[in-house]
């Protein structure tokens, strides 16, 4: 019996990274979506172990609005120093990176 083989499918258009590049986003993209994985983390870290938002806001020597603005990050800048102070206060150590931009 012969193997049947698909088709092979050509991509329309151009890739999303492209996309970005074009429009000038790509860095700020980039950027914002590791911002949110790392509030992400935090606050399921913060369930996990079973704290309120209030008492991580105390833990961090904050407010519970602060905190808020923390865990959703596209309403604000957040600085590295207190993103640390959040991940410090639920357990987690905050790691940046620097790797090489691909050519």
């Amino acid at each position: 019996m012969a193997k049947k083989t698909s088709p092979k499918v050509s991509p329309i258009g151009q890739s999303f990274d492209n996309f970005l590049n074009e429009q000038g986003i790509a860095e700020a993209v980039q950027i914002e979506a590791q911002m949110r994985v790392m509030a992400w983390m935090i606050e399921q870290q913060r369930k996990k172990i079973g704290l309120t938002k209030a008492a991580l806001a105390k833990e961090m020597a904050t407010s519970r609005s602060q905190l808020d603005r923390i865990l959703h990050p596209e309403t604000a800048a957040v600085t590295v120093e207190v993103l640390d102070r959040a991940a410090r206060a639920v357990g987690l150590r905050l790691k940046i990176d620097l790797e090489p931009i691909a050519a």
